[in-house]
């Protein structure tokens, strides 16, 4: 200990620098996911392996300003270690890496966990953070304190030169471009320049940074491109019947007929097929692969593009949380549309219960205002009963409805061996027996197989979706889509599609509206559709419609987001013209009617209620059972004259999503 002590005190960046390379190599060797690939980045990427290991050092470095510096390096070195730990876990799960935004999603994470991990895994998950935290503690009490003053000066001098060091690196690399600062896809990005690099990017990268040229001059070409008066003929152009248009995205829906030499014993999806092959269709550049539907959504509803975003950012997390903008809501609205949400997931998933209200929703409808919903073998809704609640949103209204609905019966984790299967589908049999052979990986077959029969499922539902809306005598668009494909061992070189970020979507239309196969950008596809519409509200709407071919398109876009979110407005003529909806969660309103004692029960009569209706007597919630949609009833309370009865709703996260108007009661 003496020895080290006395290495460590004299040599302050030396030990500091070899210990960072050690940590390092370590953290990389788990986000590549093996040792030899590794020592190979070492080797193969000198530059990269640097840089990383200085920002690693200048983090130890830290170290030095405490007296128990044993304890502040053991522990700086123990969270290195452990992000590249969850780094390495989250790539078998959603096989995109870990980032600092992935700490916004910790609620979100805890509420899906069951579907990834048994309960098993989940109480060694929970042991082993308790032991993490017992051993932190027991270090920390069990470490010495260094019996010599700290000399803050030289230890700034030191941490200054690592600093320097670092900066200079970082230059060569930005002015070489052996280095980029922003990056869209954020799986190359962590093999490209490091575990280290990305994960602190990530911390600092958030939003939009304001472009250089981002001045009154250099932004009124596009402010008067965009909001210039449309013509007469545009004006006549605009005297259609506008149809119903639903967007239904698929979670991690694909064609497996685009995985190279994989053969099926039978077509997993053969209404997809047909209608891709009928209908106006193409691919679909989505932003995420085995995960973040959010983000995909996110692009569809609101024409912005995520590249432009920090690194692994979820906007609804972040800028969407307090600030309403331009989406595909707010333009069909000025139209004279009704804009729903729909999901048989919960509410409060990725935040969309606030969320949609600052992207101009009127209403939203998530498994917390469903009937009891049929469920899949790892207990997601099953994507059939959406059917049912499109019909009723189509009926909701007089006018024309643009809803947006979010599929959920795909998503993963899938079944990771046979007994793992038979464990999931005793109780809940799959409907289907496809088989593959010649899968690209066959330790994920299993896995793939159950996989099938769940976007079987989605298929047939994709079929009878499109048999109830051609029954109807209005006018429909129906544009349905993957939002990302699903999480196995895909790459460029083993599909069809040669992209991992490529999706497929299908327009399907009762009526002949111009529609062309076309690739497209997730952020292009809602301006598309309204182009051939000849809506053309909103700014960037109109933007994607008029310079989508244009040589500055994407650059000019930039400066449009950074405009409207994060700055002066100037192409809103510097004022702030949305404003968050008032969002009704469910189509259907819940109200109490009566309150009244029965016995030694409380009974509440009212209108639609269901299993996610919970009762609160002046403001304690109580166990309910729901007896019907007109009943719920509480055991063993009594109601006293003059309590206020009201009816919540909120799933397992007991987040309140909506409440009644109160209920007064008064003995007869």
């Amino acid at each position: 200990m003496k020895i080290w002590n006395s290495r460590v005190t004299k040599n302050k960046i030396v030990f500091t620098g070899i210990w960072a390379v050690c940590i390092n190599l370590i953290v990389e060797c788990l986000s590549r996911r093996g040792l030899i690939k590794g020592v190979v980045h070492m080797v193969t990427a000198p530059y990269i392996f640097v840089l990383n290991t200085l920002i690693v050092a200048l983090t130890l470095s830290a170290a030095w300003l405490f007296r128990r510096r044993r304890f502040a390096f053991g522990f700086i070195s123990f969270l290195w270690i452990l992000a590249g730990i969850v780094d390495f876990i989250l790539l078998f799960f959603r096989k995109t890496p870990f980032t600092a935004n992935d700490f916004m999603l910790i609620s979100d994470a805890i509420k899906i966990l069951h579907s990834y991990i048994n309960l098993f895994g989940i109480i060694l998950m929970i042991a082993g953070f308790v032991a993490a935290v017992v051993g932190i503690f027991y270090y920390w009490r069990k470490s010495t304190v260094s019996p010599e003053k700290i000399n803050y000066v030289k230890t700034a001098g030191s941490i200054g030169i690592l600093w320097c060091v670092l900066y200079g690196v970082l230059w060569i690399g930005f002015k070489t471009q052996m280095l980029e600062p922003h990056f869209g896809n954020i799986t190359t990005a962590f093999q490209d320049y490091g575990f280290a690099y990305c994960f602190t990017n990530s911390i600092f990268d958030n939003g939009i940074d304001e472009p250089d040229d981002y001045e009154a001059e250099n932004f009124q070409d596009i402010h008067e491109a965009v909001t210039e008066p449309q013509t007469v003929e545009e004006e006549v152009s605009k005297e259609v019947i506008y149809p119903n248009i639903i967007f239904l995205q698929l979670e991690s829906f694909m064609n497996p007929q685009l995985v190279k030499d994989a053969e099926y014993s039978e077509n997993p999806v053969p209404n997809f097929t047909r209608l891709y092959e009928k209908y106006p269709s193409g691919y679909l550049y989505v932003p995420s692969f085995g995960a973040g539907t959010a983000n995909t959504e996110f692009e569809v509803i609101t024409g912005m593009n995520l590249d432009d975003f920090g690194t692994g950012e979820y906007p609804y997390k972040t800028v969407l949380k307090n600030q309403a903008c331009e989406t595909i809501c707010y333009n069909l609205q000025a139209e004279g549309y009704t804009s729903h949400g729909l999901h048989n997931n919960d509410g409060s998933f990725y935040n969309r219960y606030h969320v949609f209200a600052n992207l101009g929703f009127n209403t939203f409808t998530s498994i917390e205002y469903m009937d009891e919903c049929k469920t899949n073998p790892t207990g997601w809704a099953k994507d059939e009963e959406l059917t049912k609640y499109i019909t009723k949103i189509l009926d909701s209204t007089e006018k024309q409805d643009f809803i947006y609905a979010i599929s959920v019966q795909g998503h993963g984790d899938y079944p990771k061996s046979e007994e793992e299967l038979e464990e999931f589908t005793k109780d809940n049999p799959m409907k289907y027996d496809i088989k593959v052979e010649n899968f690209l990986n066959e330790d994920e077959r299993t896995g793939f197989e159950y996989y099938l029969d769940q976007i079987k499922e989605m298929d047939d539902f994709l079929g009878e979706l499109i048999l109830e809306l051609s029954r109807r005598k209005e006018r429909m668009i129906l544009v349905f889509y993957g939002d990302h494909l699903p999480g196995f061992s895909f790459s460029s070189e083993n599909l069809e599609s040669e992209d991992i970020y490529k999706s497929q979507y299908v327009i399907w239309s009762n009526y002949d509206y111009g529609f062309e196969d076309c690739d497209l950008e997730a952020f292009q596809l809602s301006s598309y559709v309204l182009e051939h519409l000849g809506i053309e509200t909103g700014v960037i709407n109109r933007y994607h419609q008029k310079y989508k071919d244009s040589e500055q398109y994407l650059e000019k876009l930039t400066m449009l987001e950074y405009d409207v979110l994060y700055g002066d407005k100037k192409v809103y003529d510097y004022q702030e013209i949305y404003t968050p909806v008032r969002l009704q969660m469910g189509i259907r309103e819940i109200k109490i009617n009566k309150a009244y004692n029965y016995n030694e029960r409380i009974c509440v009569e009212g209108t639609n209620f269901n299993k996610y209706s919970f009762v609160l007597i002046n403001g304690k919630e109580y166990e309910t059972e729901c007896i019907n949609p007109h009943t719920l009833v509480v055991e063993n309370v009594r109601l006293e004259d003059g309590d206020v009865v009201t009816v919540v709703q909120h799933g397992e996260d007991g987040l309140v999503l909506s409440t009644t108007s109160e209920f007064t009661y008064h003995p007869e």
